[in-house]
């Protein structure tokens, strides 16, 4: 087991106890995004905002994604492909 999947291990066990946890939460979507789980970094930074929607940090790393995407010319809007990265 590699050092991130030990700390997503370890950050599970941590959050049984502390689900709530809004640090805890954090990093664990961070390494949830190191190892190439986006979808469980966007649900657990999803968790962050349910509880504090003003966390920016959690709404910046839920957005990041779509913005990697959007500059690299897939559309999160169809029929929007290839317009330099603008969504309207």
């Amino acid at each position: 087991m590699g050092r991130n999947e030990e700390a997503v291990a370890k950050l599970a066990e941590a959050l049984k106890s502390n689900p709530h946890d809004l640090g805890l939460l954090m990093l664990s979507g961070i390494i949830h995004e190191l190892v190439g789980d986006i979808a469980k970094a966007r649900d657990t930074y999803g968790k962050v905002l349910a509880t504090n929607p003003r966390f920016a940090a959690a709404a910046n790393n839920v957005a990041w994604p779509y913005r990697t995407r959007r500059c690299s010319g897939e559309s999160l809007v169809a029929g929007r492909s290839g317009e330099g990265g603008r969504a309207g």
